[in-house]
């Protein structure tokens, strides 16, 4: 019986009741009967809910997943809000590593059931993996206000802890579920680390040593002891661990792949070969050993040796395609294309597979794309996409050529069709990360970087580029903790040192950042770009000599070093040795005549030191030397508008646009150009032909909304479009794009909407006195004196200059 709550159940058991009373005698009588059935009906959901979710949930403590996962999923088709069932699921998806999903569904049960121990305790597990550890900390501190001494909830607590560097609080929590729980891992982990901070590698082994004793059939603090050694350089006792791992998982060839890389690390390539040979040997039906063999012989052997190796397993199992086609992987890998293609038309050729046929037609386009033949990839892909629509490979392969070729909008649509399918593929996540920011998306692209690290928490790569957007959101703090994270696992990882100092710099903290610049050069050998950093840390302390002796020592390192080049630039005119700076980049032009970067540069110190002419003559060379260089069409154009000759800006910059046609930073130069010009239909049909190609482009959709609302609101049909265009922004967070939807509410006359979006604007930015001035006159239109005066008053207040300036003073002295 299809009830969805206890509480209509009791309804209609009440009007059941009611209608008894007044039913005639026979109608009553079956009534009377019909009741009990409803019951046993009702009675048998909850039954069948609770029989599929204890079987469930037996099934996942015994490992088989599958079918767990089918029971579980049939107890929520019965009741869509068991948050039991959904935990299990997620329980299911964390153990097959999809962290996506996992944290999904906990965040869902945590939604449901806020102070949920078991959901809050993983979501708080995966989220402190990829980064997010402010809400790995809520999620402790939810786990604890429940249950104080639950010791998973502590020792979470004191990671997070051990992540901001608060090793007291890490280690009272740390040492609290401990003496709770005294083999708990993640506590154990979290003590190590303080151990490590302390510099006390000795009682960290000896901690490891004795837990491990205590937990025999435990993995993860072998792992941890591993990589103490690791540091150590102690690679006879990290065998000894592996040994132990091995007897405890003979078939994790991920182990075998670790030790084998550590081994080369200590130039030990045979006992790698050997670990890794010893794979193969235990697991003769499995492919994927085979794979890391051969992949370990053309990296550390030769490409030959491999491609012998690899063929002789062919032949012994002629039909076997993943092997067929690891040596087409192998082949693209090393660059030898041409024997990659021979090997997937010969597939595609003769495989009676249909699936392998796609595979090895998808495999021929990503050959393509490699190599710049984009229309052979894309025919090759229409094929595949024919056959298969939703194929993954192929759509992912597509969006990325979409990309190469600015079709922003359409690699969108095909990497969230990806996701749709596969909300787990690194691949998607990170080329619609790319999307994102080319449309200057940093929030969404930042989202996805999150999702990616979800998936997989040990993606350095993706680590490190969501750390870049965060220091672009000047959210300086998580980004200074990813980079951190990653400097854990790999501390000589250059590009984290580097990030590392740039965001010290940012925040200010410059002994910190100097030492980091300093273990930068060092760990780098000197490199051109460890001597930058060390220079800027120099340059933020006003030490702008010194900066300019390490900018030096980088150009020396790396002739074409712009960054040295500009930070030589920077220091001079921070000195107020303009002059200098000419002559700098004058010698510079003597020995490198056609280095448009430095012209470009001469021309923004000529620009600084108002020299025009010499200024737009460097600008101009610029754009000779590298005509698809937006950069010295933009400076030039500023150079001519700030001349008031805005007519001669359009003019370079559409100059620009034949070079780079598709580049929005042109574009919308253009459009403010013309703007200054006083040719608004111009600047509209420049927004217009933007939006044609990308629809999805916000900010182009708001200037074209704006100027519509500006310059076009007596004409009904433009104001129209207007209001369509800004509708996308009725829930948005930006306080510009509010007020575009507030104005254009505002022209149509619609004042008391008006005010509540504009309100929304000022509440994001309340100290910008052109959003006050909006929303003063919607409270003058809607006869709200008072609050027109208080918003025209903060419009007008201190140096505020806007084209309505008059306007508003106007009528602030009529109220």
């Amino acid at each position: 019986m299809p009830l969805a709550t206890t509480m209509n159940f009791d309804l209609f058991l009440a009007r059941l009741r009611g209608r008894l009373l007044s039913a005639p005698r026979t109608m009553a009588r079956v009534l009377m009967v019909l009741c009990p059935i409803v019951l046993a009906a009702c009675d048998g959901a909850e039954e069948r809910e609770a029989a599929y979710f204890e079987r469930g949930k037996a099934l996942f403590e015994e490992g088989d997943f599958t079918k767990a996962r089918l029971e579980l999923k049939n107890a929520r088709q019965i009741n869509p809000l068991n948050m039991e069932a959904l935990y299990y699921l997620g329980l299911i998806a964390e153990r097959e590593r999809d962290y996506r999903g996992a944290l999904a569904a906990f965040m869902k049960v945590s939604e449901q059931i806020e102070k949920h121990v078991g959901a809050n305790l993983h979501a708080g597990r995966i989220l402190l993996a990829a980064g997010e550890i402010d809400d790995a900390f809520l999620r402790a501190g939810r786990v604890l206000d429940v249950e104080p001494d639950n010791p998973d909830g502590r020792a979470l607590r004191a990671a997070v802890y051990l992540r901001r560097d608060q090793l007291a609080d890490a280690r009272t929590d740390a040492e609290a579920a401990l003496a709770k729980d005294p083999g708990n891992i993640g506590a154990t982990s979290v003590v190590v680390g303080i151990l490590q901070k302390e510099n006390k590698p000795d009682e960290a082994v000896a901690l490891l040593q004795k837990v491990i004793d205590s937990n025999a059939e435990d993995t993860s603090l072998r792992l941890l002891l591993i990589e103490l050694y690791r540091r150590q350089k102690n690679i006879d006792a990290i065998q000894k661990v592996y040994d132990d791992i091995f007897k405890l998982q003979p078939k994790n060839h991920g182990h075998r792949v670790t030790l084998a890389k550590l081994y080369i690390g200590f130039d030990r390539k045979d006992a790698a070969e050997k670990v890794l040979r010893d794979g193969v040997k235990l697991s003769p039906d499995e492919d994927r050993p085979k794979l890391i063999l051969i992949d370990f012989l053309a990296n550390q052997r030769t490409l030959a040796e491999a491609e012998a190796a690899l063929k002789e397993h062919i032949a012994n199992a002629p039909d076997n395609a993943v092997l067929r086609f690891g040596l087409a992987q192998l082949y693209a890998k090393h660059k030898e294309s041409a024997k990659a293609e021979s090997v997937l038309r010969e597939i595609a050729a003769t495989s009676k597979s249909k699936p392998e046929v796609i595979q090895a037609k998808t495999g021929l386009a990503r050959l393509n794309l490699v190599a710049g033949e984009l229309e052979k990839s894309s025919e090759l892909l229409e094929e595949v996409l024919k056959e298969n629509p939703s194929n993954e490979d192929a759509l992912t392969t597509r969006g990325q050529i979409r990309l190469s070729k600015g079709q922003v909008s359409e690699a969108i649509a095909d990497l969230r069709r990806v996701l749709r399918d596969n909300p787990n593929s690194a691949e998607a996540l990170g080329l619609l990360a790319d999307a994102h920011l080319r449309e200057g998306e940093v929030d969404l692209a930042a989202e996805n970087l999150r999702l990616l690290l979800t998936v997989n928490p040990r993606n350095d790569e993706a680590r490190l580029r969501l750390a870049r957007l965060y220091v672009r959101q000047r959210n300086f703090d998580k980004s200074l903790a990813l980079a951190d994270q990653v400097l854990s696992r790999k501390p000589n990882s250059e590009e984290a040192l580097r990030l590392r100092g740039d965001i010290l710099i940012a925040q200010r903290k410059l002994g910190p950042a100097r030492a980091t610049a300093e273990r930068y050069r060092e760990v780098s050998g000197g490199s051109a770009q460890a001597h930058v950093s060390v220079a800027r840390v120099h340059q933020a302390e006003g030490r702008h000599i010194e900066a300019i002796g390490e900018f030096e020592k980088a150009l020396a390192k790396d002739k074409s070093s712009v960054s040295a080049l500009t930070g030589i630039v920077r220091s001079y005119l921070a000195m107020q040795r303009g002059k200098d700076a000419i002559d700098y980049l004058k010698n510079t032009l003597k020995s490198s005549p056609d280095n448009v970067y430095a012209h470009n540069l001469l021309g923004e110190v000529y620009a600084f030191e108002k020299v025009a002419g010499k200024a737009e003559e460097s600008f101009r060379r610029a754009t000779t030397l590298r005509q698809n260089w937006t950069l010295p069409y933009i400076n030039l154009s500023r150079l001519m508008v700030a001349d008031k000759k805005p007519e001669k800006a359009v003019a370079v910059l559409k100059q620009g646009l034949q070079h780079a046609p598709k580049d929005a930073t042109l574009q919308f130069t253009l459009a403010n150009a013309q703007q200054a010009a006083k040719d608004i239909d111009a600047a509209i049909a420049t927004y217009r032909a933007m939006l044609e190609v990308n629809p999805d482009m916000d900010a182009a959709a708001n200037n074209l909304a704006a100027l519509l609302a500006d310059h076009k609101y007596e004409d009904p049909e433009s104001l129209e479009e207007a209001l369509k265009l800004a509708r996308r922004f009725q829930t948005s967070e930006n306080p510009f794009y509010l007020d575009t939807l507030g104005w254009i509410h505002y022209r149509k006359g619609d004042y008391s909407l008006a005010v509540v979006t504009l309100n929304r604007a000022v509440e994001r930015l309340p100290d910008h006195p052109y959003l006050h001035f909006h929303l003063g006159m919607a409270h003058y239109k809607s006869g709200q004196t008072e609050e027109a005066r208080a918003h025209l008053e903060k419009a007008i207040a201190g140096e505020a200059r806007f084209p309505e300036l008059a306007q508003a003073k106007e009528i602030l002295n009529s109220l």
